[in-house]
């Protein structure tokens, strides 16, 4: 499912594949304190340019076909009790040595009419080399068709500062249609992973959906803060505001 969003525009980095997990599930909504908000200047990140963002910029009426631009600040509802590093794609939180958290709010339209808002957010738990991505949540104020959450283990290098996949991690699910307003979530289990023959990785997660009566397919996609080998075959996530080049992008693509 992922080829069909070019990578040139997802991830702008190195050669990435990634393959291609999600059932529909309700969750409910936390209230935390609003996340600290990175200083002017820090966003959007390094060479992103994502198809569509470049409406963004515009007025509503002036938009010319799909869009989606990420939103600030990030609501209460989806922000963590912990501080996080914001930028205009989302907050990244660290919760612990072995547990780090992503949210993100975005609007998307078509031309002059903003179709719906979605709230995003992942969780991200370590042990040893092993991780799993849970939950991995959704949410639109709009109905939704085909809804598919992906996953995927990126490595970091010199070669690679904005990392690249490393074997067969990738995953996905489909989740299918979506009502306005229902929280969905990658169900039973979330998207689990292994790999440690990289000192510095991270993982990788998109959102992408259809809109009934319109074309194209809006898509938003997000790495975890990095985390490195301490020894031993063990990993811990780093400071909330470590992430590598292009950590975040939405858009859309023609499929």
């Amino acid at each position: 499912m992922f080829m069909r969003r070019a990578l040139y525009t997802i991830l702008l980095i190195a050669p990435l594949t990634i393959p291609v997990a999600l059932t529909g599930g309700t969750a409910a909504a936390t209230s935390y304190p609003t996340a600290r908000i990175a200083a002017t200047g820090q966003f959007p990140g390094a060479a992103v340019s994502a198809v569509g963002q470049s409406q963004c910029a515009k007025p509503l009426a002036e938009r010319s076909g799909n869009w989606l631009c990420p939103a600030r600040p990030i609501p209460a509802s989806t922000a963590s009790s912990s501080g996080g590093y914001c930028r205009k794609q989302g907050c990244w939180y660290v919760y612990s040595v072995t547990k780090s958290g992503y949210s993100a709010t975005g609007y998307f339209g078509y031309d002059d009419t903003q179709l719906g808002e979605v709230q995003l957010y992942f969780e991200v738990t370590l042990n040893g080399a092993h991780s799993v991505s849970r939950p991995v949540r959704f949410e639109s104020s709009a109905a939704v068709v085909n809804l598919i959450f992906e996953g995927n283990r990126l490595l970091y290098t010199p070669r690679y500062p904005a990392g690249t996949q490393v074997g067969s991690a990738g995953n996905s699910h489909v989740a299918g249609n979506i009502p306005a307003g229902e929280t969905v979530q990658w169900t039973p289990n979330g998207y689990k992973a292994y790999y440690n023959l990289a000192s510095e990785q991270s993982v990788w997660h998109e959102w992408s959906w259809n809109m009934a009566d319109y074309p194209g397919t809006w898509y938003f996609w997000a790495k975890s803060v990095k985390f490195v080998d301490v020894g031993e075959g063990t990993y811990h996530f780093g400071d909330d505001d470590d992430l590598g080049e292009n950590p975040a992008g939405s858009g859309y693509s023609n499929g």
